[in-house]
C-alpha cells in the first residue's frame, strides 16, 4: 500500500513537471493556442476521469456514441473535418475552418443545445433524488414581475432558506482564453443576481466548458446536492 501511495505521489510530480516543461516551449514550435489550452485542461483533477468510467445507463456514465467520439477528437485535436465542409451538426450552415472548434462553437440545434440540455436533466434529477422538487422540462415564465427574462433553466424550489434557487446553466468554448469560466460566471450573475434577490430568489450560474472544467460555483451545488443525495439515500435504507 504504501509503495502504491509512493508511485502514485512520484507520477503525479512527473505529470506535473511534464507539464510546466511543454508549457514553457515556444509557440513557435508548433505549440498553438487551442494546444496550450487543452493541455491546461488536461491537467485540471477530474478532467480525465471520463476516460476510465464505466459505461452504466443507471449511473448516468453511459455517453451516446458521438458524444465520446467528438470527446477524444476535442481531447487529441483531431482535425474533424477539412476546412471545405460545412457544419452538419445543427443549423448554422457554418463554414468549418481547419482550426476552428467546429461543434464546441455550433449554436444551431445540435450539439451545442444538445449539451445544455443533459447537463441541465442531470443537476434537475440530482435535485430530485436530494428530494427537492423542480421544474419540469420548459424554463420557468414570470419569475420576474413585468418581465420575460428567464434566469432558471433548473428552478430548486425550497433551497436556500426557503427561497427557490434558479440556476442557469452555460456551456462555453475553453479557447477564448484564460479565466473564461470566471468570465462567463461573472456575466450570468450581473444579469441575473440582483434581480433574483429582489424576488426572493436565490441564483447560481452553473458554468462547464468543451473540454470539462467546471466554473468556481458548480462545486458548492454539486456538493450540496451529492450530500441530500446520500443522506436521502441513507435515511431510505434506514427504513
Amino acid at each position: 500500500m504504501i509503495n502504491y501511495i509512493v508511485q502514485k505521489l512520484l507520477t503525479s510530480k512527473v505529470h506535473e513537471a511534464t507539464r510546466i516543461w511543454l508549457q514553457a516551449q515556444d509557440p513557435s514550435l508548433g505549440a498553438t493556442f487551442t494546444t496550450r489550452t487543452r493541455l491546461d485542461a488536461s491537467f485540471v483533477p477530474g478532467n480525465g476521469d471520463w476516460l476510465a468510467a464505466l459505461p452504466n445507463k443507471s449511473q448516468g456514465t453511459l455517453m451516446h456514441r458521438w458524444e465520446y467520439s467528438l470527446a477524444l477528437q476535442f481531447r487529441y485535436e483531431v482535425r474533424m473535418l477539412d476546412s471545405s465542409k460545412r457544419c452538419g451538426v445543427g443549423k448554422c450552415n457554418g463554414i468549418r475552418g481547419v482550426e476552428k472548434i467546429d461543434d464546441t462553437e455550433c449554436n444551431g440545434d445540435g450539439r451545442h443545445s444538445e449539451r445544455h440540455n443533459f447537463l441541465r436533466d442531470i443537476l434537475r434529477n440530482m435535485a430530485r433524488e436530494a428530494g427537492y422538487a423542480t421544474n419540469n422540462n420548459q424554463e420557468p415564465i414570470n419569475l420576474f414581475p413585468d418581465s420575460a427574462e428567464r434566469p432558471a433553466d433548473v428552478l430548486i424550489k425550497g433551497y436556500e432558506g426557503g427561497s427557490d434557487l434558479c440556476i442557469d446553466v452555460a456551456v462555453v468554448t475553453p479557447f477564448g482564453g484564460r479565466g473564461h469560466l470566471e468570465t462567463a460566471e461573472l456575466r450570468k450573475n450581473n444579469h441575473y443576481k440582483e434581480e433574483c434577490r429582489r424576488n426572493n430568489l436565490a441564483f447560481t450560474p452553473f458554468i462547464m466548458d468543451t473540454l470539462g472544467n467546471f466554473g468556481p460555483s458548480c462545486s458548492t451545488l454539486i456538493k450540496n446536492l451529492a450530500a441530500g443525495m446520500a443522506n436521502r439515500n441513507r435515511d431510505e435504507n434506514i427504513f
